[in-house]
């Protein structure tokens, strides 16, 4: 499948977006069954790129993302309002 689409998975998950033969790739929503949801970019069937995820405890991030983990610049807010700023490298705060 390539272009716009909408794909529900066994587990109950839902993503609605770009596809590339049969990958999500460019931007699109994907909806965890627990709450969570992501928003934007994806290459390779993973969140690569800019993008904004809401867990389903509160907390949220908003920034770059490799390979399904936030990498890179971004800004998490915990659901205590605790904010950490800076770096993040395989879904850690680093700086």
């Amino acid at each position: 499948m390539s272009g716009q689409g909408k794909l529900t998975y066994i587990n109950g998950n839902i993503y609605e977006g770009e596809f590339l033969n049969n990958q999500s790739c460019g931007y699109g929503i994907y909806n965890f069954v627990d709450g969570g949801v992501y928003k934007g970019q994806f290459s390779n069937d993973m969140f690569n790129g800019q993008g904004k995820y809401s867990w389903a405890n509160g907390d949220a991030y908003e920034g770059e993302f490799k390979n399904d983990e936030l990498d890179g610049s971004g800004i998490k807010t915990l659901a205590d309002g605790t904010v950490q700023n800076g770096i993040f490298k395989n879904s850690e705060f680093v700086e």
